[in-house]
């Protein structure tokens, strides 16, 4: 079974003033994942911001079975 849209890129990131690594938050609905979500609060520094991304990976999608052999369609 396809998902619906192709996998979403998930990198960590790192602030560009502070330089915290930040790890991706997965925002899910009841169809699946529907974006990530980047955050960074840091005092010291004054960063208090929000990202949200759905970059998707650019491929093709093959079927394959469980055993791993691809599905041949006709």
């Amino acid at each position: 079974m396809f998902p619906d849209h192709a996998p979403l890129i998930a990198s960590p990131v790192i602030c560009q003033k502070c330089g915290t690594v930040l790890k991706p938050k997965i925002i899910k609905n009841k169809r699946g994942v529907t974006h990530l979500e980047y955050s960074c609060t840091n005092a010291e520094t004054g960063c208090s911001y929000r990202i949200e991304t759905n970059v998707y990976l650019n491929g093709e999608m093959k079927g394959v079975r469980t055993d791993g052999s691809p599905v041949v369609i006709p």
